[in-house]
């Protein structure tokens, strides 16, 4: 959730500026994946399924981009942005269908980590199968890239505010409960 200082320059009004929250929009790429997974919405389809659909696309993905070759790049890349975007469509289940839970989001965080690290080392596995070097090792690179995206991306788009949420909220009534702010 982002908070917004509301602050109108044309009055001269000494009253104290009040603090509104104001929702992320959400992305193209998010309204899609809401939109194709909600015929799963009343099916025993589990949002921890599309994770393992997620994982399966960007392992694959990270396979391609570990070979040598033109055709192996395109289609690790390929199969790495369907993955981001399939990486939508678990958290988009788990709200519009109810079926949240710690276990699913701790796998969900779990597989984008390996999958941004795997992707960083198997580009250098790539290079290297070309006969060239990087100079600092792929999987350092993926490391950080994915320490990156959990301390700067991800707060500003409110996740650590909805886990944290979601934890005290499960904690509180035995169940979990999703944000509707527009976060994954």
């Amino acid at each position: 959730m982002i908070l917004k200082i509301a602050y109108i320059p044309e009055t001269k009004s000494t009253a104290p500026l009040t603090v509104v929250n104001i929702a992320p929009s959400r992305t193209w790429d998010a309204r899609l994946a809401r939109r194709l997974v909600t015929p799963l919405k009343n099916t025993r389809a589990t949002p921890n399924y599309l994770t393992t659909l997620r994982l399966a696309i960007g392992l694959a993905g990270a396979a391609c981009l570990a070979h040598a070759g033109f055709g192996w790049a395109n289609a690790g890349a390929l199969l790495i942005v369907l993955s981001n975007f399939a990486d939508h469509t678990d958290g988009e289940l788990a709200r519009i269908s109810d079926k949240t839970s710690m276990i699913g989001h701790f796998y969900d965080l779990g597989s984008d980590a390996l999958i941004t690290v795997l992707l960083f080392l198997c580009l250098g596995l790539g290079l290297a199968a070309q006969g060239r070097h990087m100079a600092i090792h792929p999987a350092l690179l993926g490391g950080i890239a994915d320490g990156r995206r959990r301390g700067i991306i991800e707060p500003r788009n409110g996740k650590v505010e909805q886990a944290f949420a979601n934890a005290v909220h499960q904690l509180d009534t035995g169940k979990s409960a999703a944000i509707e702010d527009g976060t994954k």
